[in-house]
């Protein structure tokens, strides 16, 4: 069995898309949770900008899919920026407008978690590596 045999390419655009669309799909579920508390706060609304905005998300999450450069380029710089606006936008409006509860918490590590995946995943395809996962039973055991 040669070293080409023994391993299989990992499919790094599927990864990075379900990553994505994971974050999507929890912060989607959770600004609709808090439309539906009535709290009647623009910060918990789900109106039509928040429908645009996170079709656009799911969208670009999507093209990842064809495994295109720009859509590598585009996703990963999305979901830097996302994340970088985080703690100095989107959790000081939160906070201004009505006190921070666990689920708000909760839903902004795993959303922003899940978008330094995305970028990781960017940053790793970008720079041309190569990830590749074993066939089972085909590693040696370490030393």
């Amino acid at each position: 069995m040669t070293t080409d045999d023994a391993v299989t390419p990992l499919p790094l655009h599927r990864l990075a898309c379900g990553i994505a669309l994971a974050a999507y799909a929890a912060s989607i579920a959770f600004q609709i949770y808090r439309a539906t508390r009535g709290t009647g706060l623009a910060v918990d609304d789900f109106g039509v900008n928040a429908v645009v905005v996170y079709g656009a998300g799911v969208a670009l999450a999507l093209t990842l899919l064809g495994d295109r450069r720009w859509s590598w380029w585009v996703n990963g710089a999305l979901s830097a920026v996302v994340v970088a606006q985080a703690p100095f936008a989107y959790y000081p409006s939160v906070a201004g407008a009505r006190p921070l509860e666990t689920w708000d918490w909760l839903e902004g590590i795993w959303f922003t978690a899940l978008l330094v995946l995305v970028v990781a995943c960017a940053v790793v395809r970008l720079s041309g590596v190569r990830l590749v996962r074993a066939r089972p039973g085909a590693l040696t055991p370490l030393r």
